[in-house]
């Protein structure tokens, strides 16, 4: 019994013994599996941000709809976080060069409107209201101010020479605010150039009176300064005639003016009769009418006629919209499904906001001189794109089946400019410069976004090559530049509008 009761525990501790080494035998497969299918995917993870994939392979895997150019055949991002999509931004892939356009594109449109915002010498702000001498109009300079503009001792020659009688015209005439400029830089530049043969006067000033000279010089030295700085702007593109430098600076040359002939006074009030002193302070008196002449011009220019610049910024802001969600989009869409379908809706929402964005300037300048029309048409098309941007966010709306619709939808938006342009030219006619200001760069316009479209639909150059253009200047990548190109083109010419609308009054 008791051997046999020995080799039972002999033969339960074997067995026990077993037991763990059959517990780590079952335990160390599955131990090694998960570790390797960590292991696995943490390669997957660190390999997917480096190792670009072919459109076999995407079809293959059921990633179809991040591959829909069969032309190009590799530079397809796969498995990326949102933190890779980002970082990817700076590596090269077929979407880099679709990023980086509208990116750049954006920053571009934002910078100009910060420029346009803040420096204020590139389109005029709202008319000074503070006329010099009560002269605000073109027509009270005309009644009121010339003979005492001729009463200045160099200026009628200059005034005759500049062609004055222009800017005096029948009551229901317009003059140009530029003829105005031009007069008034003409008028400063002749006295700049009078200054350095006035010096002489400064010595028979000092003989005379004595204290005075230094005095003497250094006004003429500060109105040479200030007259100079003036004359410069006004010599250069004419929405820089009401910049804020401008305005401050006529503000100075204004008080300069003033203080130079209430010295002149007080040095008249010390010769007396003196001939030749009585010729120099003449001459000095003269060089000080002649500018105040010119101010007094240039006020005449600042009446009421005051052009909002908002729809150029309207259009900016739409053009910043569109091409940042642009970006975005062709940044971060390989994400997921869902963000796929999500921020392909937002680019097409951008779209319609630019394709908005880009009537308003058009339509307001053009018909500002006709308000109810005004109101129409921007009521027409602030409510097409309205809707338009409403369909765009719909889930369906970004579905092969809708292609159509969705095409024919930004199409009709779209073509809606032929309207007000049509309505321009049977109203005008086609040489009025209604249309003429804007029908070129339209035009240009026009063929930038018919070209980009072209070669987006047609697939050029990689369907003749495919591979070759996978990741530089494939179809859709120089539609974006297109769309760029135009996009600033419509910038210019927005300006251009913006200068002849505030160049040209309503008639009466």
């Amino acid at each position: 019994m008791e051997t046999g009761h020995h080799m039972l525990l002999r033969s339960h501790s074997k067995k026990l013994l077993a037991e763990p080494k059959s517990l780590k035998s079952q335990t160390q497969p599955k131990l090694s599996q998960t570790l390797d299918d960590d292991a696995m995917a943490s390669s997957s993870s660190s390999s997917s941000s480096d190792k670009l994939h072919t459109f076999e392979r995407l079809h293959a895997e059921g990633f179809a709809y991040l591959a829909d150019n069969s032309y190009i055949r590799s530079g397809y991002r796969l498995h990326y976080s949102a933190k890779e999509c980002f970082l990817s931004l700076f590596e090269l892939h077929n979407e880099t060069l679709n990023v980086w356009t509208h990116m750049v594109g954006s920053f571009i449109f934002l910078m100009l409107m910060l420029y346009l915002a803040l420096s204020g010498h590139a389109l005029a702000p709202a008319a000074d209201t503070a006329a010099l001498a009560g002269l605000t109009t073109p027509q009270a300079w005309c009644a009121n101010g010339q003979p005492w503009m001729e009463a200045g001792h160099h200026t009628p020659r200059m005034l005759l020479a500049t062609g004055v009688t222009e800017l005096c015209p029948p009551p229901t005439g317009r003059v140009a605010p530029a003829k105005y400029y031009e007069v008034a830089s003409v008028i400063f530049d002749h006295s700049l150039h009078r200054l350095p043969s006035l010096e002489r006067f400064h010595a028979l000033v000092e003989q005379n009176v004595g204290g005075f000279s230094d005095s003497v010089g250094a006004q003429m030295e500060l109105l040479r300064s200030e007259l100079g700085a003036l004359s410069a702007r006004l010599g250069g593109h004419v929405r820089d005639a009401h910049s804020e430098q401008v305005r401050s600076l006529k503000m100075q040359l204004d008080q300069r003016v003033e203080s130079l002939s209430m010295f002149l006074q007080d040095v008249a009030s010390q010769v007396g009769a003196d001939l030749p002193m009585k010729y120099a302070l003449e001459e000095l008196n003269g060089v000080a009418d002649s500018v105040r002449n010119g101010l007094h011009i240039l006020a005449s220019a600042e009446g009421p006629h005051d052009v909002p610049h908002w729809p150029i910024f309207a259009f900016m802001a739409s053009a910043v919209v569109c091409l940042t969600c642009s970006a975005t989009f062709h940044l971060m869409f390989v994400i997921s499904r869902p963000a796929y379908m999500f921020l392909s809706r937002l680019d097409y929402a951008g779209i319609t906001i630019l394709i908005a964005g880009s009537f308003y300037p058009m339509i307001y300048y053009s018909f500002y001189c006709h308000p109810w029309l005004r109101t129409a048409y921007l009521a027409s098309i602030s409510t097409m794109a309205a809707l338009t941007f409403t369909v765009a966010l719909m889930p369906v709306f970004s579905t092969p089946k809708f292609l159509v619709a969705r095409t024919c939808i930004f199409l009709a938006l779209g073509f809606f400019g032929v309207v007000p342009v049509t309505h321009l030219v049977w109203h005008f006619g086609l040489f009025d410069p209604h249309v003429t200001v804007m029908i070129g760069p339209l035009l240009l316009m026009g063929l930038l976004y018919t070209s980009g479209a072209i070669i987006y639909a047609t697939k050029f150059p990689e369907r003749f090559y495919p591979g070759r253009f996978d990741l530089w200047f494939s179809s859709h990548q120089l539609w974006h530049i297109c769309v760029v190109a135009a996009a600033l083109v419509h910038f210019a010419n927005a300006l251009q509008q913006y200068e002849w609308r505030w160049n040209t009054q309503c008639e009466a």
